[in-house]
């Protein structure tokens, strides 16, 4: 694949999609990026861009049959699945996309029903109704959890303790819902977890499991990750007893090629499916899997996008699971609000024993806004980390720690991280 030629269009133009378009570059492509907003580092590397917003398939489309593209991909984005379906399937382009799989993962309450059909339990859940017309009801237990139904990335969502901050956090998910539709759930205590697996003719493989580490150090919206661990300490159970189900349910949604991520929260009920992803993720799922096993799924999908079959790859699959020969760990470094003025403690990670890798944010002369704050949007950075002895992990953590500050001028901004007690604490548990 090195004809100039060909174009790639990449729909979205987020920081977590420009990986997607080094790799592109890198296979001697030409990358389009569709997006609404004019200033992108994703924007910046691609061959050519164009300001428009990708939820407008009939744009997209106009903008493919005019550059003449030869393949189009959805970025990191769970809002454009539903419009890259339209795109491919209007061109006649490929998608990894089935038109069960759209229906199910774009809609958060479509999705529990399509889980729960499979045997798959979800968060415990109230009706949005019932909590307005009787705000007393004894069987209401604060705090809750107010999100919108197809929104990603935390924008929308609010936790409540009491009926008043309920009704406020109602009217606030509707706003964020393309749809208007709310979901009001029980609020969690309990450990975090996801199953990332990637699709190949028609057959799932389970690639990782990882824990997620939550910042306690905000009320502000939802509570963002600062961190994972590799693999799962529930892997063993969940591999016992859901992952069947989830198998089971990729099958079954017609789904012949693509990647899906699904978080649960686990606790002595069981295992609670919250959150389904079926696009590349936020987290960076894909540096662990690259960096361990020299398997990239970025460039899988591209090849796919344009027609390419590369039976080679796929032959790999079977023998993918991050944290089995190696320890793995990514780092979210959350932020306050603030106007970034310096960075120090930042090149000096990349020389750590265990650095892999990582996806930047922000730059110099950034800010940080108060309406970023309780969602993705105020990640610094994600720090992508990998060795096999445990004890190098923490130790290179520990340093991050410690000498990783970005300032505006008035202090540090750096509110939480994963710590390397988080890891120490890890390493010193069985698996479950």
């Amino acid at each position: 694949m090195t004809n100039f030629q060909k174009k790639l269009l990449i729909m979205g133009g987020n920081p977590e999609t420009r990986p997607i378009v080094d790799v592109a570059n890198a296979l001697g492509l030409m990358t389009v990026v569709l997006d609404p907003q004019p200033l992108s580092i994703t924007k910046n590397a691609a061959s050519m861009s164009v300001d428009l917003d990708a939820l407008d398939a009939e744009a997209v489309c106009e903008v493919a049959k005019n550059l003449e593209v030869s393949g189009v991909l959805v970025g990191v984005a769970d809002t454009l699945v539903a419009s890259y379906y339209k795109v491919c399937t209007t061109l006649g382009l490929p998608c990894y996309a089935s038109e069960q799989s759209v229906s199910a993962f774009s809609s958060k309450l479509r999705f529990q029903k399509v889980a729960h059909h499979f045997g798959i339990a979800t968060t415990p859940a109230y009706a949005v109704n019932d909590l307005l017309k009787d705000e007393r009801s004894a069987s209401v237990r604060y705090p809750i959890l107010v999100k919108p139904d197809d929104s990603g990335g935390g924008v929308g969502i609010t936790v409540c303790n009491n009926s008043i901050e309920a009704k406020i956090a109602i009217s606030k998910a509707r706003r964020a819902s393309k749809s208007g539709e709310v979901i009001i759930e029980e609020y969690m205590v309990s450990d975090d977890m996801f199953a990332y697996y990637e699709i190949a003719c028609g057959k799932p493989y389970l690639v990782a499991t990882a824990d997620r580490l939550k910042t306690n150090r905000q009320t502000t919206g939802s509570p963002v990750c600062i961190g994972a661990v590799y693999p799962s300490r529930y892997e063993n159970a969940f591999l016992g007893s859901v992952h069947p189900k989830v198998v089971q349910m990729l099958q079954d949604l017609n789904i012949d090629r693509g990647v899906f991520c699904l978080q649960f929260f686990k606790d002595n009920r069981g295992f609670f499916a919250y959150d389904p992803g079926f696009r590349l993720q936020g987290e960076g799922m894909h540096y662990h899997i690259e960096h361990a096993y020299s398997f990239d799924q970025r460039e899988g999908l591209i090849k796919y996008a344009m027609g390419e079959i590369v039976p080679e790859y796929f032959d790999k699959l079977p023998h993918v699971r991050v944290g089995a020969d190696t320890h793995a760990v990514t780092v979210w470094v959350l932020l306050s609000a603030g106007l970034i003025h310096r960075v120090s403690g930042w090149e000096a990670i990349f020389s750590l024993h265990s650095y892999k890798s990582h996806i930047s944010r922000f730059n110099i002369g950034d800010c940080v806004t108060n309406e970023m704050l309780g969602t993705e949007k105020q990640v610094f950075a994600r720090i992508y980390l990998q060795h096999e002895d445990i004890s190098t992990l923490v130790d290179d953590l520990r340093f991050i720690n410690q000498n990783l500050k970005v300032y505006s001028k008035d202090g540090d901004m750096v509110l939480d991280m994963m710590q390397w007690s988080h890891l120490q604490e890890r390493s010193e548990l069985n698996n479950i």
